[in-house]
């Protein structure tokens, strides 16, 4: 009988993971899952109703405002 071993994890080099970053096309989207508080989500669907948005565009212009610094 073998006995199967758990799975370890691997650092990825810093140029490993910008290679794999840059294999998608400029514009493409991908799928963010995150958990997080009630209250926070609940805050999340509180103002993008407010501005006539999406939590996901919200999210979205948060990372891209953060990425710049």
């Amino acid at each position: 009988m073998s006995t199967l071993k758990k799975p370890t994890l691997v650092k990825l080099k810093a140029e490993a993971v910008l290679a794999f970053a840059s294999q998608k096309a400029e514009g493409e989207t991908a799928r963010l899952n995150a958990n997080i508080k009630v209250e926070l989500h609940k805050a999340l669907k509180v103002r993008a109703a407010t501005e006539g948005t999406t939590i996901g565009n919200l999210i979205e212009e948060w990372i891209s405002s953060w990425a710049k610094k």
